[in-house]
């Protein structure tokens, strides 16, 4: 027999050897299991594994500072009821409260605690400049001098705009939905007053300008058409740095 062939044998002899022990160990050490127990007429009997208990964790959706420490409101104590069956396999991305106001309706973007978008249906009725759907009689005529900028108490404090962020931010408070549009009725206007219809806007040369002037060319749309959606969203614009390169700078 070749030397080659000779080494292969051996090595198969070995392997064999070691195999058997191994196999021989682990057949020792293996557990006995007894057989199912039987009832008296020759039955196997199942036996009874006790059920665990499985509690559904509650969503949070609010947490407060009372005296330095910080209290957890859950779904069950909140005042905004959330419905953990329907978001069982969903809630991929960042998901929008949905605000509906008397002229518009908004998405609440809580990771940058300003509106994701709005939306409006303008009409001359809705303006307050209708001839023929005049406002109820018992509404109170609207006046912007009467309206407050206010913090949002339907959405969670801890997602909640706040009037603080504005103080000396060097931007305005600027409306997504305009006070103008909501002419209609003073508690409409104050609406479009909450912050969560409020974005930072950079006040001379838009806000206060080119955006007033977009505002008021949608209004007058509807002295030609019945009817005007208009659909507003947020847009930030990076910066050229001097090392020449875009960024996005944020505040806190």
């Amino acid at each position: 027999m070749p030397s080659a062939a000779l080494v292969h044998a051996a090595c198969f002899a070995v392997g064999a050897l070691v195999g058997g022990g191994v196999a021989a160990t682990v057949a020792n050490r293996r557990r006995v299991v007894p057989p199912p127990p039987q009832s008296s007429s020759g039955t196997v009997v199942a036996p009874t594994l006790p059920s665990p208990t499985v509690t559904a964790p509650q969503p949070i959706v609010d947490v407060k500072s009372v005296s330095g420490a910080s209290q957890v409101k859950a779904a069950s104590e909140a005042l905004v009821k959330v419905d953990t069956g329907i978001v069982k396999y969903s809630d991929i991305g960042p998901v929008s409260d949905r605000l509906v106001r008397t002229v518009y309706v908004a998405g609440y973007d809580r990771r940058l605690r300003h509106p994701a978008w709005t939306a409006e249906h303008l009409t001359l009725a809705s303006l307050g400049k209708s001839l023929v759907e005049p406002p109820p009689e018992d509404s109170e005529s609207a006046d912007r001098v009467k309206s407050l900028f206010a913090e949002d108490k339907s959405i969670p404090a801890l997602f909640r705009a706040k009037l603080q962020d504005y103080l000396k931010s060097g931007y305005d408070r600027g409306h997504m939905v305009p006070a103008a549009d909501a002419k209609m009725s003073q508690a409409a206007m104050n609406e479009t007053f909450l912050l969560s219809n409020i974005a930072p806007q950079v006040g001379v040369g838009f806000n206060r300008h080119y955006w007033a002037y977009l505002e008021d060319w949608c209004r007058r749309l509807t002295a030609n058409f019945a009817d005007v959606y208009v659909f507003t969203i947020p847009l930030y614009l990076p910066k050229l740095d001097s090392d020449g390169k875009w960024r996005m700078h944020y505040e806190y």
